[in-house]
């Protein structure tokens, strides 16, 4: 049941534009590779 709600809750967000799916993807990912979002998005300087 949590997890219903949990999802509800996110479609409600991403309706209202106050969720980005993909910096929850970014984030994890970014996780998963051990580095920060920083590293993994921003271009060398």
């Amino acid at each position: 049941m949590k997890n219903h709600i949990k999802k509800l809750r996110k479609a409600k967000a991403i309706e209202n534009d106050k969720y980005n799916p993909t910096l929850e993807s970014a984030i994890k990912l970014a996780k998963l590779l051990d580095t920060t979002e920083e590293e993994l998005f921003m271009p060398d300087t």
